[in-house]
């Protein structure tokens, strides 16, 4: 191998490696910096949740699920036989999550006894009221008619039923006539009814939030009011004077204590972040970094591995193994959204790719660097191998001379 060779792997080795470095600072300086308004944190949840290959289902599941399943299992009513009250027709999972909300708001503040029954009343109060806004009211939204956009008001019902239609017509043209023909026959189709579908589910996903937050106050006005009226004297006389008369709100009352202390708690309670279930079991899960959910060390693996990956391929340290690192990762990226005929194109990749695109011939090129001793001719692999007591003793590879075939005499 002459010394050109050896110069372009090694550049070749740099320039993969700053491409990886980049990538992975960015996203670690996105996580240090938080959200802005002009950037988020950086997250895998939206790739992983579009990705389009054969392995979907397990890079959808490291995200938590398909998004559509979630919001419909939170906005679509259940049947009834007629009898009971209204709320038994909550959405399943909106009754899912209300009910581990209602649970640990119970036991952070211990409640117990008549203060149990009458929270236990407020919440079933909200559970009516929800289902009678899907199943009765309207709301005003924007529509696109023709080619302008325009408010129009819309039975919630009519509402859900919209965005089960489009749910139902991304599906088809995804998993269904894309497949059949072996090509991206939807195309621009496909892509706009994605941007419908994003567009409908954020809305019920807004409304979702909405009666959560009135769930989560309703709560807390009850639970401050209970406490007022168990210290007796003023306090319970200004909770008696509530209840007499309601329609005076919790604006009007002359102490204004009552009404902080409301506020209070109910900011308290809607800043508060729903805990994440942790990837790992409760027994290895001692602390907070190790609480982390499937997509957290997804996040985490994704933006440490590129910043570790790339520093070790510029630096030339432990470069095999990182080589080998960066191609595992890169396949995994290529296999999240595949470019083959019947997938849709990645609206994220820049030109056209058939098969092969750019993850591939960096995936290739490291993979042809994995072979090669480019850490020992430039980088920290010459360093670590002189000072490595447990190395094999053998020829200096930098200085070694190729060997020369023996001569074989010819016969007489």
């Amino acid at each position: 191998m002459n010394e050109w060779t050896r110069f372009f792997l090694v550049l070749l080795r740099i320039a993969i490696g700053w491409h990886l470095l980049v990538e992975g600072l960015d996203k670690v300086h996105s996580v240090y910096l938080g959200e802005t308004v002009n950037s988020k944190p950086f997250t895998s949840k939206s790739y992983l949740q579009e990705s389009t290959g054969p392995l979907r289902p397990y890079f959808v599941g490291m995200a938590g699920g398909d998004p559509d399943e979630a919001v419909l299992a939170r906005v679509v009513v259940t049947s009834t036989d007629g009898q009971g009250r209204l709320g038994t027709r909550l959405p399943p999972g909106l009754k899912a999550d209300w009910k581990a909300y209602f649970d640990s708001f119970v036991k952070a503040h211990e409640i117990s006894g008549e203060a149990l029954k009458d929270l236990q009343r407020a919440f079933e109060v909200q559970e009516d009221q929800t289902v009678d806004w899907f199943l009765k009211k309207k709301k005003t939204v924007t529509r696109k008619l023709g080619a302008e956009e325009q408010q129009i008001t819309l039975a919630n019902a009519r509402r859900v039923q919209e965005y089960q239609d489009v749910v139902r017509k991304v599906r088809g043209l995804r998993d269904t006539e894309n497949p059949l023909f072996g090509r991206d026959v939807a195309k621009r189709k496909l892509s706009d009814a994605k941007e419908e579908l994003a567009a409908r589910r954020a809305e019920l996903l807004d409304d979702i939030d909405d009666r959560t937050k009135k769930m989560k106050q309703a709560l807390v006005t009850t639970h401050v009011l209970q406490v007022w009226k168990n210290r007796g004297g003023y306090a319970g006389a200004v909770v008696e004077q509530l209840t007499l008369a309601p329609s005076l709100g919790l604006s009007s009352l002359v102490n204004l204590d009552l009404h902080r202390d409301i506020a209070k708690l109910q900011k308290q309670e809607l800043d508060a972040k729903p805990p994440e279930k942790p990837f790992l079991p409760d027994a290895l899960a001692r602390n907070d970094f190790l609480k982390k959910p499937l997509l957290g060390w997804v996040d985490w693996f994704t933006r440490w591995g590129l910043t570790v990956i790339g520093a070790c391929l510029i630096l030339g340290l432990f470069t095999r193994t990182a080589c080998i690192a960066g191609a595992l990762l890169l396949l995994l990226f290529y296999l999240a959204m595949p470019p083959f005929p019947w997938l849709p194109n990645n609206p994220r990749a820049e030109g056209h790719y058939l098969i092969i695109n750019k993850n591939v011939i960096e995936i290739l090129a490291l993979l042809t660097l994995a072979t090669t001793r480019s850490g020992l001719w430039v980088g920290l692999d010459a360093l670590v191998r002189t000072v490595n007591p447990f190395r094999r003793r053998g020829p200096d590879v930098l200085n070694e001379t190729p060997r020369t075939a023996p001569t074989v005499s010819a016969r007489r």
